[in-house]
């Protein structure tokens, strides 16, 4: 059998309802031209739910498909590089659990694979507000492209997104720049895409008519974990410095970043972020080197009870 040209990789873990949605948004586009070519890997981070259940049903729909059940829980990083190792397209697209591909977007992009000539493919999304997934097909063009910039451009216009189902990417390129020894957590997806990005001669697609569908689950960000992703991209970005990216660009977004800082910290605290030692310790070192008063600003915050910040951000929604 001859290699795919695409595979679809799913990451997932315990939402085996929109993981039906994902595969069924994938299953629907398969034509008989298509299906040889396109492969789909379920990378399941040991689910407890029916999960299992519901890929091996799909097995029996689509030709091409992988699935891999971890015997423990990996965590993201490991689960995506879990996907993209299991897959054997020419290109890799990451997909969501609880997102889905636009019914009529398989065929473009496989099209656009099939010359391989880009190292980078994005596209566009538009938010997934309904279920059941809506089946209505959309047309694509090369009017829909946009080509020819340099990495830093692409990465300031948005041509390099970090959100998980905007990514399709060279296989063989991801292989060569995935380093899972020295990624910063959360990150390793997208780390792997800028490093590809920036690399010799690469070459960076953007499609600019939505192509996925985003779910809207926000269960990543309860705890206040949204807070640790936050700093933690300020650590990519420090390294986007050492690939190669415009120093004057990214060091500008480092600061705009510190002065966004207490409202991420806000939107944390009213998402029950916990009032603990680990949590002061994560602020304490992303503010070591602040001035004076964003420390002072960022403790005072911190302190502020999390029932008052949500009260507060209640109030401000009703006023506007």
């Amino acid at each position: 059998m001859n290699r795919p040209i695409l595979t679809i990789c799913i990451p997932t873990y315990n939402r085996a309802d929109y993981l039906r949605d994902a595969l069924e948004s994938v299953r629907r586009q398969l034509t008989p031209a298509l299906s040889p070519v396109v492969e789909v890997v379920v990378a399941d981070n040991a689910s407890i739910d029916h999960t299992e259940t519901v890929a091996r049903e799909y097995a029996n729909k689509i030709d091409r498909f992988v699935y891999v059940k971890n015997p423990e829980n990996i965590g993201f990083d490991g689960n995506v590089n879990v996907a993209v190792r299991a897959a054997s397209g020419r290109y890799c697209w990451y997909l969501g659990d609880d997102d889905a591909i636009v019914n009529g977007a398989l065929a473009h992009v496989v099209e656009v694979c099939r010359e391989d000539k880009y190292a980078v493919i994005s596209v566009a999304d538009r938010p997934l507000l309904s279920r059941p997934v809506d089946d209505s097909s959309t047309a694509y063009s090369e009017n829909d492209h946009v080509s020819g910039l340099s990495p830093t451009e692409n990465y300031t216009r948005g041509h390099l997104p970090s959100a998980l189902s905007m990514l399709i990417f060279r296989r063989d390129d991801w292989l060569r720049e995935a380093d899972f020894a020295d990624h910063t957590p959360g990150w390793f997806y997208f780390e792997v895409i800028l490093k590809i990005a920036v690399s010799a001669d690469a070459q960076v697609l953007r499609i600019k008519k939505p192509m996925v569908l985003t779910g809207q689950d926000m269960r990543w960000a309860d705890g206040g974990a949204g807070l640790k992703i936050f700093i933690d991209c300020n650590r990519f970005l420090r390294k986007m410095l050492v690939w190669g990216y415009d120093r004057t660009v990214i060091t500008k977004e480092l600061d705009d970043n510190l002065r966004r800082f207490p409202i991420v910290l806000m939107q944390a605290k009213s998402r029950d972020l916990p009032f603990d030692r680990k949590t002061f310790a994560l602020i304490r070192d992303f503010l070591v080197a602040t001035p004076l008063h964003r420390k002072a600003l960022g403790y005072l915050v911190y302190l502020t009870p999390n029932a008052l910040i949500k009260a507060l951000r209640l109030i401000k929604k009703k006023l506007t």
